[in-house]
């Protein structure tokens, strides 16, 4: 009998203990979720460098750096994740990359990539030779509107690639790009507000046909949803419902009324 009251105050001892670990557990979860922005900085200063070759890459922001053989160099990220001033959640990156005395390696490359809002927008150099500067400032926002705000500079002499993919429609569309071979000043800055539900220029022209040759029948009896977004004139064409958006005066962008 004793044997079995030992073994039973055995099991109620390491019942507690793990009940105790399990509070411990939950307490570490509620402290976590607390945790105000994540925040990770860095910064690098080198001479005669051999070789330097880095990679942030989040899912909205991407850099990516590899130079050879250059007299100098600094590079600067920082990221910030979490509520932004705006009061809106998102990320804030910043990526900046100096060199000096580069020697023009075909694997020498400095890259950036932001994507939001169904787009993506590219910036690369590749080959740079002597004195080069790239700087990256981009903010992607996830709560209200989805937007994606980005400005990028390059100074240097090398080959540049820019590109704006547009990839809403459901297929990646190159909207934009750029090559140039040489030594160039480049200042480049894309913004996209999009609201949480997108009405694409393809969701209406099939409900046009639709309308015209399912829905209807050769009367005109018969059911149709109206896409959200959108009207029926008096014609019985689909006609944009401008009732929930206001013009930002300071943006120029149509946004949703609060």
């Amino acid at each position: 009998m004793s044997s079995e009251k030992v073994s039973l105050k055995d099991m109620l001892f390491v019942a507690g203990i793990a009940m105790a670990g399990f509070c411990i557990m939950i307490a570490s979860l509620a402290a976590f979720n607390c945790l105000a922005n994540v925040i990770y900085q860095q910064k690098i200063t080198a001479t005669d460098i051999e070789l330097f070759d880095t990679e942030t890459n989040t899912a909205e922001a991407l850099e990516r750096g590899r130079i050879q053989n250059a007299d100098a160099l600094i590079h600067t990220v920082d990221t910030e994740w979490g509520k932004l001033e705006s009061g809106e959640s998102g990320r804030k990156s910043e990526f900046y990359l100096w060199v000096d005395g580069a020697k023009g390696a075909r694997t020498d490359q400095w890259k950036v990539e932001v994507s939001g809002s169904g787009y993506k927008y590219r910036w690369e150099a590749k080959k740079m030779k002597g004195e080069f500067t790239g700087e990256s400032k981009s903010i992607v926002t996830e709560t209200g509107i989805p937007s994606v705000d980005a400005i990028t500079s390059i100074v240097g002499n090398g080959t540049f690639r820019g590109r704006l993919i547009n990839g809403m429609t459901g297929r990646p569309v190159t909207e934009q790009d750029t090559i140039l071979i040489g030594n160039m000043s480049m200042e480049d800055w894309f913004n996209a507000s999009v609201s949480k539900q997108p009405t694409l220029d393809d969701w209406l022209s099939f409900c046009e046909v639709t309308y015209k040759t399912a829905m209807l029948d050769q009367d005109g009896y018969g059911v149709y949803i109206e896409p959200y977004g959108y009207d029926v004139d008096e014609t019985g064409k689909l006609i944009r419902d401008m009732s929930e958006w206001k013009l930002n005066k300071t943006t120029g962008l149509l946004e949703l009324r609060v």
